[in-house]
C-alpha cells in the first residue's frame, strides 16, 4: 500500500455516512437499527488514516515525532470537546437535569469514558457517546509508539504482526464472551473493541496485492453493511463480538477499493460535495448530536420536560429538528473554535519545525567552526 499522505478522495464521504446512521440510530425514530455500525467504521478509518500518516512521516525522515503527533491530536480533539462540555455544563446550571455533570465531563475530559460504561459505574447520557472517542484516544497514545518498533522489526512484515494483533483481540473478546462479561464490557473496551482500528492498520501497512484482494470484497462487505444498519435480525448479529469482526473487515474491504480505485464510481458518489462537507466537520457533529438528541426528544429537565414531550409530534419533524439543531452547533463549532485553533495551531508547528531544519542544517557549520587542535 501507497505510504503517501496526500488526502483520499471518498473518505470524507464514508465518514459522514457513518456519521449519519450513528446520529439516525441514535434518535429512535427511523428503521435504522444498527447505526452503531459506523462506529466501527470510523474505528477503520481512523487506523488507517493514522498509521498511514505514521508511516509516510518515518518513511521519509526515518523517524517519527511523537511530540508533532500528540500536539496535532490535542490540536484536533480537545478544542471542540471543551466547548461540547462547556455547553452541557451550561444546560445543566440552567435547567438542573437528572444527571451527575461530574460524570458527564471529567471522563469525557480525559479520554475514559469507555470504562466508566464497560463496568456500568455511569450511563452518562449527554457524553456517553464519548466512550469511541477515548478508545480512539488511548490507541493514539499508544500507536505511534507501537509503529516505531514494528519498523525495526526486520524479520516479518509490520502488517502481519497487526493482522496478528486484531485476530488476537477477536479471540480475547470471543473468550470474555463465553466467560459471562457483559456486552458493555465487551463493547467499550479498549483490549475488546479495538480490531477494527488494526485492520484498518493493516490496511494502510499491507503490500498492495493483499488490498488490492480485499476490493473485490467491497460489494458484498457493502451489502453487509447496509443490512445490518437497517435489519434488525442483521443489527442483532452486528452487535455481537463475532458481529464487530465482520464489520470491521466489511469497512476494511470499502477503504481498499476507496484507496485503490479513485476513478471508481463509488469514489465519485462518495465524494459529493455535501457529503465531503459533513465528513470534514464530522466530529463535531458526532459530539453534538447525542446531547441535542437527549435535550430534544428524551430527557429534558424537571421543569421543562424534553423538548418534544412524549413524541406526539411526527417523527419527520422530531428527525429533522435534531439533525438541524446537531448541524447549527457543528458549523458553529467548526467556524468560531475547530478551524481558527487549527490554522494558529499548524502555524505554529510549521515554524517550529522550521526553526528546527534551520538548527540541524547548522549544526555541521558551527562544528566546522571548532579550532583543531
Amino acid at each position: 500500500m501507497t505510504n503517501s499522505a496526500s488526502r483520499i478522495a471518498g473518505l470524507d464521504g464514508l465518514r459522514a455516512l457513518s456519521v449519519l446512521v450513528v446520529f439516525a440510530h441514535h434518535t429512535g425514530l427511523t428503521i435504522v437499527h444498527g447505526g452503531f455500525i459506523g462506529v466501527d467504521i470510523f474505528f477503520v478509518l481512523s487506523g488507517f488514516l493514522i498509521t498511514r500518516l505514521l508511516s509516510a512521516e518515518f518513511q521519509r525522515s526515518g523517524r517519527i515525532s511523537l511530540r508533532i503527533f500528540y500536539a496535532k491530536r490535542s490540536l484536533r480533539l480537545y478544542p471542540a470537546l471543551i466547548l461540547l462540555l462547556l455547553g452541557v455544563t451550561i444546560y445543566w446550571l440552567l435547567f438542573k437535569p437528572r444527571i451527575h455533570i461530574e460524570w458527564e465531563i471529567f471522563p469525557a475530559l480525559l479520554y475514559t469514558m469507555n470504562w466508566i460504561r464497560a463496568f456500568d459505574i455511569y450511563d452518562a447520557p449527554m457524553t456517553g457517546h464519548t466512550w469511541s472517542l477515548a478508545i480512539e484516544e488511548q490507541f493514539y497514545i499508544i500507536w505511534p509508539l507501537a509503529i516505531l518498533a514494528l519498523f525495526k522489526v526486520r524479520s516479518i512484515k509490520p502488517a502481519w504482526i497487526v493482522l496478528a494483533g486484531a485476530l488476537g483481540i477477536m479471540l480475547w473478546r470471543s473468550y470474555l464472551g463465553q466467560s459471562g462479561a457483559s456486552s458493555a464490557r465487551i463493547y467499550t473496551g479498549l483490549d475488546t473493541h479495538s480490531d477494527g482500528l488494526l485492520i484498518g492498520a493493516f490496511i494502510a501497512l499491507a503490500p498492495a496485492g493483499v488490498v488490492n484482494a480485499f476490493t473485490y470484497m467491497w460489494k458484498p462487505a457493502a451489502t453487509y453493511l447496509i443490512t445490518c444498519a437497517i435489519y434488525q435480525p442483521a443489527s442483532n448479529f452486528a452487535s455481537t463480538p463475532a458481529g464487530f469482526a465482520f464489520t470491521a473487515l466489511s469497512a476494511g474491504a470499502i477503504i481498499a477499493k476507496i484507496s485503490l480505485d479513485q476513478d471508481s464510481t463509488l469514489v465519485h458518489v462518495l465524494s459529493d460535495r455535501m457529503l465531503a462537507w459533513l465528513g470534514t466537520i464530522s466530529y463535531g457533529f458526532y459530539l453534538w448530536h447525542y446531547p441535542v438528541i437527549y435535550v430534544l426528544l428524551y430527557a429534558g429537565n424537571e421543569s421543562l420536560g424534553s423538548f418534544f414531550g412524549s413524541f406526539t409530534y411526527p417523527r419527520l419533524v422530531m428527525f429533522a429538528a435534531c439533525l438541524l439543531v446537531s448541524l447549527l452547533f457543528t458549523v458553529a463549532s467548526w467556524k468560531l473554535v475547530e478551524s481558527p485553533i487549527l490554522k494558529w495551531g499548524h502555524a505554529r508547528i510549521s515554524q517550529y519545525l522550521g526553526k528546527r531544519t534551520a538548527r540541524s542544517a547548522a549544526a555541521p557549520l558551527s562544528g566546522s567552526n571548532q579550532p583543531v587542535n
